[in-house]
């Protein structure tokens, strides 16, 4: 098959890198992959994938749509004339619906990666927009089950054409020449620190001053922890105030943008997740393939990643007074992290495997070709 794969940007991002190991997958099995992003990732070699045709255009992120960029993926349509194209999250959502009108081919797939019902909001205009496009997809494929029934709740009159494929994990992407002592000792930190770490953009759902002020509290409790904040984002600044107002500068520190996540993943005790919105969080299978267990708010779809207290800790509701108890605990019970980091990997390893999953994509693509 011929399959052109879309992005919002070719940046080291949870959805991104999701669809980049479905993309190098695919390739591996035999099909023609074009991995494109909307926009440009700004970074020096961005994401791509080994033995597909990758590039970008050069859009910029508008409310509204950029002219050009739909005149410039719709010339890439017209090129390849790919069987597939697979839009991975919501702006990749409007540009594939828009540049394929009118044309017979080819299928459109639809990645859900999250609650829409949170990004869309009360805005019953947008959601009949989103419902009228709909019709041109021939499949909208949720990362996980809450998704799902979000979407279906949504957009009833598409319900038949909502499915579930979960995200596969590369377990064998990343292989490690130091060890944990010695990422801490790049890190300039004691081999007996307690560390937490927290991926994501630096954006206001992912509540990652929450966290702050959760450090606050654990260090008054027992100073041997420290929190790695991994990304970047608007909301930075912000954040690098709040902790030199809260005295913190010793018990956290700000990495910026990383391709090299997992090595911080697999040297952590502990992943920490604290959103407002999520879909199924792919840091938390990441860190589960590291060894690392993790501890999450119940949000979205973290509860199909995270067994409570058998393969990560589950949180109910944003209480600093809750995580604190529950991560002092596993600080004093080596056994039971050493435990829970098992069970993750276990998991990780059994639901989702990058080969069952990109195999139920394969299946899907066909079965959509096949279609009259």
């Amino acid at each position: 098959m011929k399959i052109l794969q879309l992005v919002t940007s070719r940046k080291y991002r949870g959805a991104e890198i999701s669809a980049a190991q479905l993309s190098a997958k695919l390739v591996e099995n035999g099909h023609e992959l074009y991995f494109y992003g909307l926009f440009p990732s700004g970074e020096e070699i961005p994401l791509s994938v080994q033995g597909a045709e990758n590039g970008c255009f050069n859009g910029h992120k508008e409310k509204a749509i950029s002219l050009s960029l739909l005149k410039d993926l719709r010339k890439l349509v017209l090129r390849i004339e790919p069987e597939i194209i697979q839009a991975n999250g919501s702006d990749t959502l409007k540009y594939a619906f828009a540049a394929t009108w009118g044309l017979k081919k080819p299928r459109l797939i639809y990645r859900n990666i999250s609650q829409m019902s949170y990004w869309l909001g009360k805005r019953p205009i947008l959601q009949r927009i989103y419902n009228r496009t709909f019709y041109s997809f021939s499949a909208l494929v949720s990362v996980g089950e809450k998704s799902q029934r979000d979407l279906m709740q949504l957009f009833p009159v598409h319900s038949q054409k909502c499915k579930v494929i979960k995200r596969g994990i590369d377990l064998n992407a990343s292989v490690f020449q130091k060890g944990r002592e010695e990422v801490l000792k790049e890190l300039n930190l004691s081999p007996n620190i307690f560390v937490l770490v927290q991926v994501g953009s630096l954006t206001p759902e992912k509540n990652i001053s929450f966290s702050i002020e959760l450090l606050e509290t654990l260090v008054t409790k027992d100073p041997n922890f420290h929190l790695l904040i991994i990304g970047s984002g608007p909301e930075e600044k912000q954040l690098k105030t709040q902790v030199k107002n809260s005295e913190l500068e010793t018990h956290i520190s700000f990495l910026g943008f990383r391709k090299d996540i997992d090595k911080f993943l697999m040297a952590s005790d502990l992943l920490l997740l604290t959103s407002l919105v999520e879909g199924i969080p792919g840091v938390v299978l990441e860190s589960g393939g590291q060894g690392s267990p993790a501890i999450c708010v119940d949000v979205g779809g973290v509860s199909e990643v995270v067994i409570h207290d058998q393969t990560g800790i589950l949180i109910q509701g944003h209480s600093v007074q809750q995580f604190s108890n529950a991560i002092l605990d596993l600080k004093g019970n080596a056994k039971k992290l050493n435990q829970l980091g098992k069970a993750a990997r276990s998991f990780v390893e059994v639901e989702h495997d990058l080969d069952l999953q990109s195999r139920k994509f394969e299946k899907l693509y066909q079965s959509v070709l096949n279609e009259s």
